[in-house]
C-alpha cells in the first residue's frame, strides 16, 4: 500500500476509534450516574406506580446497578412492594438482566479496544515521523462531520416516527430472545424503568457525546490553523 494512503488509513482509523470510545463513554456517564436515576424516578413518579417509597425504589436501583457493575453476584433483592415485603425481580427479569449485563460488558470491551486502537495509531504515526496532531485533527474533523450528519438523520427519523418501533428494533438486534418483552402487571422492572426513562437516557448520552465532539472539534480546528500558520499553508499527506 502506498505510504500516503497507509497514513490516511491510520488517521481515519484513529479518528473513528476515538469517536467509538466517546460514544460508549457518553452512555456510561449516564448509566452509571446515580443522580440521573433518582431524578428520573421522581420525574415519572415510578414509586406511585410501584406502590413503594421513593427511598426503596432508589435502594433497589442502586443494588441493580451494583449487579450490572459486577459488584454483586445476583439480583435477589427484597423490598417492601405494595405493602408486602417480597423479592422485587422475578425469574424472567433476572434472566433479561443477565443479557443486559453481557451487553454492557461487551460495550466496555469495545470502548477499551477502541482506546487501544487509537493509542496504537498515534504510536504508528509517530514511528512514521508524520505530523500527527495536524493529520489526526483533520481526520477527526472529517469524521465528526459525517457522524453529526448521521446522528441528526437518526434523531429526525425518531422524531417523525415511533420511538417504540426503533426501541423494539434495538432489542431485536442486540438480544437473541424475547425476555425483554415485559408485562407491567407482573414485571416490576418495566414500571421502574418506563420507556420515557430510556428516551431521557438516550438524550442525556447524546448531549454528553455532543459536548465531547464540540470540545475536540474546537481543539482540532485550532491545531490545524496553528499548523498551517506555522508552515505557511502546509499540505496534508
Amino acid at each position: 500500500m502506498n505510504n500516503k494512503y497507509l497514513k490516511r488509513f491510520i488517521y481515519a482509523l484513529g479518528a473513528i476509534s476515538l469517536i467509538v470510545a466517546l460514544v460508549v463513554i457518553s452512555v456510561e456517564m449516564t448509566i452509571y450516574n446515580d443522580s440521573f436515576f433518582e431524578n428520573e424516578y421522581k420525574k415519572y413518579r415510578v414509586n406511585e406506580d410501584l406502590g413503594m417509597k421513593i427511598e426503596d425504589v432508589i435502594d433497589v436501583s442502586e443494588q441493580m446497578m451494583d449487579y450490572l457493575k459486577d459488584e454483586r453476584d445476583d439480583l435477589v433483592i427484597y423490598t417492601t412492594l405494595r405493602g408486602q415485603y417480597r423479592e422485587f425481580f422475578n425469574d424472567r427479569e433476572k434472566s433479561h438482566m443477565i443479557d443486559v449485563k453481557d451487553l454492557l460488558e461487551n460495550a466496555i470491551r469495545v470502548r477499551t479496544g477502541a482506546i487501544i486502537t487509537f493509542v496504537l495509531c498515534i504510536i504508528l504515526l509517530l514511528l512514521m515521523k508524520d505530523k500527527v496532531y495536524y493529520g489526526l485533527s483533520k481526520a477527526f474533523l472529517w469524521t465528526t462531520g459525517i457522524v453529526t450528519v448521521i446522528i441528526l438523520l437518526i434523531a429526525f427519523l425518531i422524531m417523525i416516527g415511533d420511538f417504540t418501533k426503533y426501541w423494539e428494533m434495538f432489542h431485536n438486534i442486540f438480544f437473541s430472545n424475547d425476555l425483554w418483552l415485559l408485562d407491567p402487571n407482573v414485571d416490576m422492572m418495566i414500571l421502574m424503568l418506563p420507556e420515557e426513562f430510556f428516551v431521557d437516557l438516550i438524550v442525556r448520552s447524546v448531549v454528553h457525546f455532543g459536548v465531547f465532539l464540540v470540545i475536540l472539534s474546537l481543539v482540532s480546528i485550532l491545531l490545524v490553523r496553528f499548523y498551517k500558520k506555522k508552515n505557511n499553508g502546509g499540505h496534508y499527506e
